[in-house]
């Protein structure tokens, strides 16, 4: 937490896809700060933070973390899990952003938060359960309650941008996608079969326990491409482009590459180069969760 209370209202977060879940049922264990609503922190975030304000059940918005913050360099360059937390002001009625009014001004100060937006510290406590509750279980489970299947709705959103925004483009120039699309297919697969292996594991095979869990924290680091020429941003899916002018949607190596549009041969092989880095970082994590056994074939 690098602001942990900004307001009193709802929770901002942010985590690696792979701990959404384990991050939903904490919050679901920890009672709002507002013990008038006999509500959970989960249930309020729903209601007043929702990723479809127009879905029949809310479910609460959960990004990866926003990239201008201290922590990042963790998940951009070594590819380590990540998960953030803050709670905000209304942002549906004041000013509409995630950090508090008062931000680095002469407001900003003790007095504000035991007058206003904290009196009774409840907001802090609750921060503090919830931090709490996420420890234990990431610390206690046998089996670490990672889900790489949520990688999976980035990586279809990403190729499919690239595509729309970029794929005429890269097929004048005889630059393919197909690899691409084959790597991103095969992640989603490899991604639901090791759900399957996990759910099926025989907890008490300590070999079994380890092997997964292993491939668990690997597959966070394994969309890491060290290639990549910012010294800190080698993520593939959510590093910073660096692009002012361009605000695709797209793999961001792919939206840097293009940034103004490449001018001449020079430019274009590197585009290629990004294209073929991004795939065979997006095949590694799908070799990172595949089946060893099956890649040994039969015995």
């Amino acid at each position: 937490m690098d602001i942990g209370v900004g307001g009193n209202y709802t929770v901002f977060g942010g985590c690696s896809p792979s701990m959404v879940d384990v991050i939903y049922d904490a919050t679901k264990q920890v009672p709002d700060p507002d013990a008038s609503l006999g509500k959970s922190i989960y249930e309020t975030w729903a209601e007043r933070a929702p990723t479809n304000a127009d879905a029949d059940v809310k479910v609460p918005r959960l990004d990866w973390p926003r990239v201008n913050t201290d922590y990042i360099p963790f998940g951009l360059r070594v590819g380590t899990p990540l998960f953030t937390f803050a709670y905000v002001h209304d942002q549906t009625n004041y000013s509409p952003r995630s950090i508090y009014p008062s931000y680095h001004t002469a407001y900003d100060n003790i007095d504000l938060m035991e007058r206003f937006v904290d009196p009774d510290f409840t907001v802090h406590r609750a921060m503090a359960r919830l931090s709490g509750e996420l420890v234990r279980r990431l610390a206690d489970a046998l089996v670490l309650p990672y889900d790489s299947r949520k990688y999976g709705p980035s990586l279809s959103a990403f190729l499919q941008a690239t595509e729309e925004d970029f794929g005429s483009m890269l097929h004048n120039q005889d630059i393919s996608l197909d690899a691409l699309r084959l790597a991103v297919y095969n992640y989603i697969a490899a991604a639901e079969g090791f759900q399957d292996r996990t759910q099926a594991i025989d907890k008490k095979d300590p070999i079994q326990v380890r092997h997964l869990n292993d491939q668990m924290v690997q597959v966070n680091t394994a969309f890491i491409d060290i290639h990549q020429p910012h010294h800190l941003n080698k993520h593939v899916l959510y590093s910073p482009s660096g692009c002012a002018t361009n605000s695709s949607a797209a793999f961001p190596a792919i939206v840097r590459t293009m940034c103004d549009g490449p001018v001449n041969g020079e430019g274009w092989e590197e585009v290629k180069r990004q294209v073929a880095a991004i795939t065979a970082t997006i095949q590694s994590a799908a070799d990172v969760i595949s089946d060893v056994d099956s890649i040994l074939g039969p015995s």
